[in-house]
This record gives C-alpha cells, sequence and structure tokens, in this order.
C-alpha cells in the first residue's frame, strides 16, 4: 500500500462509519414515533426532516435532525439527538404554510411552518425542512377539511 492508500483508507472508513450512525439514530427515532402513535395512525412521516425550531423560544429552541409525523391528532417531532420530543394537538394548530423565511432569516429553500398556540394560549411557529413540502401541505389540508 502506498503512502496516500492508508489515509484514504481511513478516510472512507469514518465516513461508512458516520452514516451507519447516522441512519441508526434516525431509524430508531423513526421507530420511536411509530411506537407512540401507532403505524395506524400515521398521516405522513418524515424519517429525516429538520427542525429549524419554535420562534418564541430564541435561541433556547429545540432544533435539528429527526421524524415528522402527522396524525389525526398532532404533529410530532422526535428529535434525533438529544432524544427529544415535540408534540403539538391537532386542535392548537392555527395554519399551515411554506415560506423561505423564519425568525427573521430567509433560509434559502422553502420551509413547511406550523402556526399553533402554545400551552399558555399564544400564537407560535416552527418551521421544517421536508423531503417533500407540497405533500406535507395537502396532508395537511386534508385534516382541516
Amino acid at each position: 500500500m502506498n503512502v496516500f492508500g492508508f489515509p484514504v483508507l481511513v478516510g472512507a472508513a469514518l465516513v461508512v462509519g458516520f452514516i451507519l450512525v447516522v441512519r441508526r439514530l434516525r431509524d430508531r427515532a423513526f421507530h420511536d414515533v411509530l411506537t407512540t402513535v401507532g403505524r395506524d395512525n400515521v398521516v405522513l412521516i418524515d424519517a429525516a426532516a429538520n427542525c429549524l425550531g419554535v420562534a418564541s423560544r430564541g435561541t433556547e429552541t429545540i432544533r435539528g435532525n429527526g421524524c415528522l409525523c402527522l396524525t389525526p391528532n398532532a404533529v410530532i417531532f422526535q428529535r434525533w439527538v438529544p432524544r427529544q420530543q415535540i408534540e403539538i394537538p391537532r386542535r392548537d394548530i392555527r395554519d399551515i404554510d411554506d415560506a423561505a423565511e423564519f425568525r427573521g432569516r430567509d433560509r434559502g429553500k422553502r420551509l413547511l411552518r406550523v402556526h399553533f398556540r402554545d400551552a399558555s394560549g399564544q400564537s407560535d411557529i416552527i418551521a421544517f425542512s421536508v423531503s417533500d413540502r407540497s405533500t406535507w401541505l395537502k396532508a395537511f389540508s386534508v385534516l382541516r377539511d
């Protein structure tokens, strides 16, 4: 093996290891959500969504990759690491839209935004980057009708 072969081999092993860890985290969050809501209650699910946070919480918000699930009764986000869950009951959801802006910043791509009332009755917004935003918007609109 030449001088360049070993570093390339180590780099490839690290990349493969990282991919395996990410898949395991994704699969665990997916399983946790299915266990919580029951497979029959899932309207739509994205095992690799990205939560950009809750607007009112500023930098103290839950952010990161996780599993986003829509059921007839709630929107649930299960973060991969650390394992943390947000559940927004359907009765508290006021609107769903898509926009490039969230918390005063243009994100450069369209986001799924859920407008809801928090536990104290205050209006708030949570934003997600999902793989098929239009499908999510359609699913929400069907549940609203």
